[in-house]
């Protein structure tokens, strides 16, 4: 059987700034429940059980510890701390043969929650068992390796294929216990990395949930190592993802690192770079233009997130601007989200993002990007990008289609002496 079981919920949503908590239990109850947030979206949570606070300021990654009551059903909801708005409301039945914890997180736009149920019998002595839980929404399906420190993924154990959001591996996986080098990737790519941790245990008869959870920047991930009837074991992202596009005049080649990871030797602008894996932190990144370095000062990438590092200007005097991405993917079903970025340096004037004839990003300055706008998903899209000292648009597309639940950029660039722009799906 499936140990994670789906319950039906309402949904709303709320927001709130993440804080403390802590529950208990009774020694006269039978019955034992606990919930964990793995959510970012909605801050620190209150747990009410038949409408009385039995935990409050639940944060990310804590737990109300286990709460115990009659054996039987009882309505568990979650509100953000504080508020009495309630984000999930459940009916559950719990048994006095064993502990019961729900996972809360985040899915398209709503708090829900899964059900484990704390029954799974424990290995022999010298294995562990491990089941997965995908709580992030925007990385999609996700495969889960272990591995002893050295070994290159190739050569890593799958314990878990495709495991997609809202769903787990399905069973537990009997492997031995020790302590294993982590790493999780897109499904079917051993190159697509999303979390890479040195050093995870897991203990001799341990049964284990490992719970995925979601970034800042929507396709790296963290992750919860959840401890049948025991402890909660944070495993968070010490990388980023960062890009190089090149916008230099005249043809202008780029190269660039950060954080002693290449991300480009030399590439002729304009060009639009891939998204390269690298320590999270601050530092100065190292470009050059036409080998010439150019001076920069230090900058922060937070663990977890996506950046765009965009070099512009005349080639004697370029800037570097950063640029943060927001690869999570839109809530609606229905919604797609676009922006501009404004690397045309051959025009140093403002330009204006429009979708079927409707301003969405407005004076956007060169070396800037415009924030995300929400447009409605489909196929006959036009797009244009002008400058309002012209009397036409410098970059016009029609019969576009934009994905439901896509995430695109329309990058404008220069080339000689012309603006050019690109549409570009980022997810």
């Amino acid at each position: 059987m499936n140990p994670l079981r789906w319950l039906p919920a309402l949904l709303l949503t709320a927001t709130a700034a993440l804080i403390g908590g802590c529950g208990g239990s009774s020694s006269d109850d039978n019955a034992t429940v606990r919930v964990i947030n793995a959510s970012t979206n909605y801050g620190a949570l209150d747990l009410y059980v038949d409408d009385e606070l039995r935990s409050s300021s639940i944060a990310y990654g804590q737990t109300s510890g286990y709460l115990g009551f009659e054996e039987g059903s009882h309505t568990t909801t979650l509100t953000r701390t504080g508020s009495g708005t309630a984000l999930s409301s459940v009916s559950r039945s719990l048994s006095s043969d064993y502990g019961t914890t729900v996972i809360a997180y985040q899915a398209d736009g709503s708090l829900k929650t899964a059900q484990l149920t704390d029954s799974e019998s424990a290995p022999s002595s010298g294995r562990a068992k491990l089941l997965v839980f995908n709580a992030s929404p925007d990385a999609g399906s996700l495969d889960v390796y272990l591995s002893a420190s050295s070994d290159s993924l190739d050569n890593a154990t799958l314990v878990a294929s495709s495991v997609s959001s809202g769903s787990s591996s399905g069973s537990y996986t009997t492997v031995g216990s020790g302590t294993y080098r982590l790493r999780i990737a897109a499904a079917g790519s051993t190159t697509d990395l999303r979390l890479d941790a040195a050093s995870v245990t897991l203990g001799s008869q341990g049964v284990y949930t490992l719970v995925v959870t979601p970034t800042s920047g929507g396709v790296l991930v963290n992750s919860l190592l959840v401890s049948q009837g025991a402890e909660i074991t944070p495993i968070n992202t010490d990388l980023a993802r960062v890009r190089l596009v090149s916008a230099v005049a005249s043809n202008g080649a780029v190269g660039a690192s950060f954080n002693g990871s290449t991300l480009a030797t030399s590439v002729t602008s304009p060009a639009i770079g891939s998204y390269a894996l690298v320590k999270a932190g601050s530092a100065a990144p190292t470009i050059t233009v036409n080998g010439t370095s150019l001076s920069t000062a230090s900058v922060t990438l937070a663990a977890g997130s996506d950046s765009t590092m965009l070099v512009w200007g005349p080639a004697a005097s370029a800037s570097l601007s950063v640029i943060g991405d927001d690869n999570r993917l839109p809530t609606s079903s229905t919604s797609a989200k676009i922006r501009l970025i404004h690397g045309a340096s051959v025009n140093t004037n403002p330009l204006t993002l429009t979708t079927n004839y409707t301003a969405i990003a407005e004076n956007i300055a060169l070396g800037a990007a415009s924030g995300y706008s929400s447009v409605t998903a489909g196929s006959s899209n036009t797009i244009e990008v002008s400058d309002t000292t012209l009397a036409t648009a410098l970059y016009s597309v029609s019969d576009v289609t934009l994905s439901a639940k896509g995430v695109y950029s329309v990058f404008m660039l220069g080339s000689g002496s012309t603006v050019t722009g690109t549409l570009r799906k980022e997810r």
